[in-house]
């Protein structure tokens, strides 16, 4: 028998970084009995791992990833580096004195913040691997040194993944949105494994997706590509959502919510303002009408650009340079109530149902940076033809 653990892998990091993980199915020609076990397979990975271990119609064992014991809260992350450093320590000496873990996602950032926690007075270590710089004997102590307690707080990036089983961890504070939402299943769930409360604190901006943006363009297998851009935004979803949080985990991986009750233990359900539900129908059906304008002169328009012209703003250098606010379609959504941000975030929501389509432009030879434009998408016809209802939660 051949036991695969953490088999979720195979799918992400082989197609990421480490190719040679897609060699497991290599062990098909063993013709043995292969167990591929993992705690974070959402249905497309689960398939990806069926199908590349030729298990074919393999029994399956299945427990629910809920953990009852986390409260999930999502924060927006200050306007500066400072700001946003200032957010974490403040977590962590909230919990002054019990384990945790701050996941960060450059190594700069777990300098930084190590260093400040450190002038605070938290016992912490620093982790972030080999490959970007740390010299091994130190990342090995500083994981040795959390694991048996003389530190209380590892600030670190997910290169601190897999192996990590400390039981009394009460707190992981994420700096910026991880690249999915099993990432972040799995690294928030290493908080209290012992069964006791815990927390799970996500400091979010926008402006996070550009970082990983930039490393799924370096992807070479154009259909991963295109998975990890839609998972990426489900993640964003999570972090952005008027509803709760810990349904919309589970969702992610095809649980059954029907019967669900988060019982407060996330932000949003515990937030005494309820949110409503406002139909978005006409503004959906006007911002299909803008991206279509707008592609007879900028044919791989940026979501900020489109952003612009629906609300009529025409300070934008694109705008002016490409006279996109001479167009019939500019200014169409200038009577929606949005601002700026808020608009972006109702085509973040276009895109997830389809209106809309986000399409990567990769890294290549000519290209140095990839980078994300909009076009309409599967549901857009029907979006002009009224034929789709829009909504938005909003408090």
């Amino acid at each position: 028998m051949v036991i695969v653990d953490e088999a979720h892998c195979m799918d992400q990091m082989g197609h990421e970084f480490r190719p040679t993980y897609l060699q497991l199915s290599k062990l098909a020609e063993l013709q043995t009995q292969i167990v591929a076990c993992t705690a974070t397979a959402t249905p497309t990975t689960k398939e990806f791992i069926i199908t590349n271990l030729q298990m074919g119609e393999c029994r399956t064992f299945y427990h629910s990833v809920d953990r009852r014991n986390i409260q999930y809260c999502v924060q927006l992350k200050g306007k500066t580096r400072e700001v946003c450093h200032g957010q974490v320590c403040e977590v962590v000496l909230e919990n002054k004195d019990q384990c945790g873990i701050v996941y960060c996602q450059t190594v700069s950032d777990v300098k930084d913040i190590h260093y400040h926690l450190q002038e605070n007075g938290v016992r912490t270590v620093k982790y972030h691997g080999t490959g970007t710089g740390q010299n091994e004997r130190e990342g090995r102590q500083s994981l040795l040194d959390w694991q048996r307690g003389l530190k209380d707080v590892l600030v670190a990036t997910k290169a601190a993944g897999a192996g990590i089983d400390k039981p009394d961890v009460r707190f992981v504070v994420h700096l910026g949105c991880p690249s999915s939402v099993p990432d972040y299943l799995q690294e928030s769930g290493r908080a209290g494994r012992d069964g006791r409360l815990a927390k799970a604190v996500l400091l979010y901006s926008p402006k996070d997706k550009s970082l990983h943006v930039k490393r799924i363009g370096e992807i070479q297998d154009e259909a991963y590509r295109a998975g990890a851009i839609r998972r990426l935004s489900d993640i964003i979803n999570f972090c952005e959502t008027e509803l709760c949080r810990r349904k919309i985990l589970l969702e992610a991986f095809a649980e059954d919510t029907t019967s669900f009750e988060c019982n407060k233990t996330c932000d949003n359900c515990l937030n005494p303002t309820v949110a409503r539900e406002i139909v978005l129908t006409t503004e959906a059906a006007r911002m299909v009408r803008c991206v279509s304008a707008i592609r007879h002169t900028v044919t791989q328009p940026p979501s900020s650009l489109l952003a612009r012209v629906f609300l009529g703003l025409g300070s934008g250098q694109e705008v002016k340079k490409q006279k996109l606010d001479q167009l019939p379609e500019f200014g169409l959504g200038k009577n929606s109530g949005f601002n700026l941000k808020m608009c972006e975030r109702f085509i973040r929501k276009l895109t997830r149902i389809e209106i809309l389509q986000e399409v990567l432009v990769p890294v290549s030879d000519t290209r140095k940076f990839a980078s994300l434009y909009i076009l309409p998408g599967r549901m857009a016809e029907s979006t002009i033809q009224n034929d789709v209802n829009v909504t938005l939660f909003i408090r």
